[in-house]
């Protein structure tokens, strides 16, 4: 199988990275989202196109938003689980999520989008389109609190 997909290689990575794009350009300024950047002098595979959630800004957790994305039929996953909160070097070296705060804090906020060649540009739309609902349906107001003097 490797074979034949080398073969498809370059073309496999270029509808990657223009899926990527896609995703960048739409999903851009939404405040709630952190999305993947790439480095100039580095070339990205775009193997994942993993988001972060602001989820001081949000109602919902990261399951909620998944299981509304699942619910219009799009499948998410979650990647990079930190090494310390993998079952063995929990039992292993007995790590505590508190031992590696910056990834026990990141990790709830981590979601890998549908990101393969053969997407089309109607499934990254529906991708972002869906996420966007989501998150205006689940966004936190911020209630403004007039002094008594600007009454």
């Amino acid at each position: 199988i490797g074979i034949h997909q080398l073969r498809r290689a370059d073309e496999m990575h270029r509808k990657r990275a223009q899926w990527a794009g896609l995703y960048s350009d739409l999903l851009a300024g939404v405040e709630e989202l952190i999305l993947p950047t790439q480095q100039p002098d580095r070339i990205h595979s775009w193997h994942l196109y993993v988001i972060r959630l602001r989820l001081d800004r949000l109602k919902i957790n990261r399951a909620e938003v998944i299981d509304a994305l699942k619910q219009a039929g799009i499948t998410t996953s979650v990647h990079w689980m930190p090494l310390h909160e993998h079952p063995y070097y929990r039992e292993k070296y007995g790590y505590k999520p508190e031992d590696f705060p910056v990834a026990a804090r990141l990790y709830p906020e981590l979601i890998t989008l549908p990101l393969y060649p053969d997407m089309t540009e109607a499934e990254v739309a529906y991708v972002c389109d869906t996420l966007k609902n989501i998150i205006a349906a689940n966004r936190r107001v911020e209630r403004c609190i007039r002094s008594s003097a600007a009454k």
